[in-house]
């Protein structure tokens, strides 16, 4: 009984630092990517939105924020569609989703 505690003890800590590795893991891509094509897939990976454009092979995972002003209230991965348009330049803060000429702009929580 002892030594079940103490494995699920140690898998819940050597859990939580792979999550927190690979949160900043996947932080630190999609932060340095320079980001302009059309959107070919989209869901959740890892509690985050993940998405992949038609121009590059890699995959981007980011936690965007929901706000009235910005996105009109839009949760990413569920409003984002497969041929949106997405922008992001590398380092930046704010990631464009373009819609029939409209712009929907997302922060995501920065991971450091």
């Amino acid at each position: 009984m002892i030594l079940a505690v103490i494995g699920l003890f140690l898998y819940l800590i050597l859990g939580g630092i792979y999550v927190k590795r690979q949160s900043k893991k996947d932080f630190k891509d999609f932060n340095k990517a320079e980001i302009n094509g059309k959107i070919v897939s989209i869901g959740i990976a890892h509690h985050k939105a993940i998405f992949k454009v038609n121009n590059d092979e890699q995959s981007f995972i980011f936690s965007p924020y929901v706000d009235d002003k910005l996105n009109a209230g839009k949760i990413f991965d569920l409003f984002a569609r497969i041929g949106d348009r997405v922008i992001k330049h590398a380092g930046s803060d704010t990631l464009y989703l373009i819609r029939s000429e409209k712009v929907y702009k997302y922060t995501f929580d920065r991971l450091n």
